[in-house]
């Protein structure tokens, strides 16, 4: 039953989410906004190396710098991270994005897991080969949906979603 819901879920993220950047790739002249720029994403985890095996060798995003953050890092504040623990960031890079993710590692600290279902956010990562992805991420044991195909008029992709090591949603789709 929750698998089925998180497969819903998923789904119907997966849809907005393309339906949106449908609308923003519109003519010139549109009167959508196109100021908005996501750069990163930033997740805190308790175990880089962990962290690595997934989003660097298994989803192929390049480290581009590993540093630990200095004590006075914006990031105690925005993450309400107590001044005793010790943070460590890698910085990945896409194919086509610089600095897309930085994963935080977080020490002498306690890091509570993410909510279960319903989960309130995820990341999502277009992937070129989604049957050698889910392989590898069903190999390391983490937990994961049944890959669904969606086929429309306008767009039609497959879609699966895993949970990270330390708890976060991860949706991967790839376009058909």
């Amino acid at each position: 039953m929750k698998s089925m819901y998180l497969n819903k879920t998923i789904s119907l993220f997966f849809f907005f989410m393309l339906m949106i950047n449908m609308a923003f790739s519109q003519e010139e002249g549109d009167t959508i906004t196109r100021e908005v720029h996501l750069q990163r994403s930033s997740i805190l985890v308790s175990d880089l190396e962990k962290s690595l095996q997934v989003y660097r060798d298994i989803l192929g995003f390049e480290v581009a710098v590993i540093a630990e953050a200095d004590s006075e890092s914006y990031a105690y504040s925005v993450f309400n991270i107590p001044k005793k623990a010790k943070i460590k960031v890698a910085t990945l890079n896409s194919k086509d994005q610089k600095r897309i993710i930085n994963l935080k590692e977080v020490t002498g600290v306690k890091l509570p897991k993410p909510p279960s279902e319903p989960y309130m956010s995820a990341v999502l990562i277009r992937v070129d080969t989604i049957e050698i992805i889910m392989g590898k991420i069903k190999d390391l044991g983490l937990k994961h949906t049944e890959q669904h195909t969606v086929k429309g008029s306008r767009i039609s992709y497959k879609e699966q979603s895993f949970i990270d090591p330390d708890g976060h949603l991860v949706a991967v789709y790839q376009l058909l």
